[in-house]
């Protein structure tokens, strides 16, 4: 079981590329992709539009979620990434040595929230392709 003090880190390569969709007649490639600097500077608009920019599991019972993003002296991206899932069984804290347990029950619509951290480096490491760390929290 992971500690409080612990977190889990995993690297990855993003590689951007852009094509448009023409039904069955498949996919016109070879369209100018966008850095992501500017993509960054788009989805910030969105936040700024109070888009939530979410993402929901086909039974809704969880939503991913963009909580929070910055540039990080211009050299890198950071994302912070939320999960909240309303199946989820609620938070139990206790304390053995008391014999005491307390049961945190969640609202209607409430879900447990995991967090992860992406950082994603706009130094590109080949055409279209930057370094990315996810970093998740207990």
């Amino acid at each position: 079981m992971q500690r409080d003090d612990e977190r889990l880190v995993m690297f990855f390569d993003i590689k951007v590329t852009t094509y448009t969709s023409l039904g069955r007649a498949g996919k016109l490639m070879g369209l100018k992709a966008h850095t992501l600097a500017d993509l960054f500077k788009i989805v910030k608009k969105l936040r700024a539009a109070d888009d939530l920019l979410s993402m929901k599991n086909r039974k809704s019972t969880e939503l991913c979620y963009l909580a929070d993003l910055r540039f990080e002296e211009l050299e890198f991206l950071i994302l912070l990434i939320n999960r909240s899932d309303k199946a989820a069984p609620n938070l139990v804290l206790s304390d053995p040595m008391r014999r005491e347990r307390r049961e945190i029950i969640k609202r209607r619509d409430e879900g447990a929230d995991f967090s992860a951290h992406m950082t994603i480096s706009l130094a590109p490491v080949a055409p279209q392709t930057a370094v990315s760390t996810v970093k998740c929290n207990g």
